[in-house]
């Protein structure tokens, strides 16, 4: 299939396709999206949609994955590993040098206030826990049974929060007040605590 031609000036397909895509999704469930109704709202064809993507559901993996941050993992293995930060002005840098960070947290809201979008949360914790183990610089199939069992205890509670976060009546906050949040549970004891599970992760996967 020929690419489409792009008109000085206007945004891509494939960034109208995206504005698109999270903005019907604050209009109707993930469930209802069609690809007349992205395509309509995009202003593109059904040729130009499919140049671009397989079906909707590969088209909101690329999107979703696309929103998240991923050098957080990274950023705060360096840290546990005694770097210069600790792991909180890590991750809290993470988040100040994304100039559109309050964009990318309204976006994981609208995806996990959304019941049919249950698909998400399984993408998100296997992205994230990806991610993890490239941090740790371990393969999946090289994990011991006790790493594994760390691994499902952290992920597991991460994604019953993500879960439970549309459910709370709250003000989506901004940059600012999402680094102030983390300070806040990073000096927690349940902070310290995760901070401690994750060193516990990189030792056993490091005496594998």
């Amino acid at each position: 299939m020929a690419r489409p031609k792009r008109e000085p000036g206007v945004p891509t397909a494939r960034a109208r396709i995206e504005d698109a895509f999270w903005e019907l999704l604050e209009e109707m469930p993930y469930k209802d999206l069609t690809v007349s109704a992205l395509s309509s709202r995009a202003q593109v064809n059904h040729n130009t949609f499919y140049y671009h993507f397989h079906s909707i559901d590969d088209m909101a993996k690329e999107f979703v994955e696309g929103s998240l941050l991923t050098d957080v993992p990274r950023s705060m293995m360096v840290a546990l590993r005694g770097g210069e930060r600790s792991w909180i002005d890590a991750v809290a840098s993470c988040f100040v040098e994304t100039d559109d960070m309050e964009l990318r947290f309204h976006r994981l809201c609208i995806l996990l206030g959304d019941p049919s979008a249950h698909w998400a949360v399984e993408l998100l914790q296997g992205t994230m826990r990806g991610l993890w183990l490239e941090a740790l610089g371990v393969g999946e199939k090289e994990l011991s049974p006790e790493v594994r069992m760390r691994l499902a205890f952290v992920f597991g509670g991460l994604m019953a929060l993500l879960r439970e976060l549309p459910s709370v009546s709250f003000v989506e906050p901004s940059a600012d007040e999402m680094v102030q949040r983390l300070r806040a549970f990073g000096e927690s004891d349940l902070g310290e605590a995760v901070a401690e599970t994750l060193k516990g992760l990189r030792a056993g996967a490091a005496g594998r």
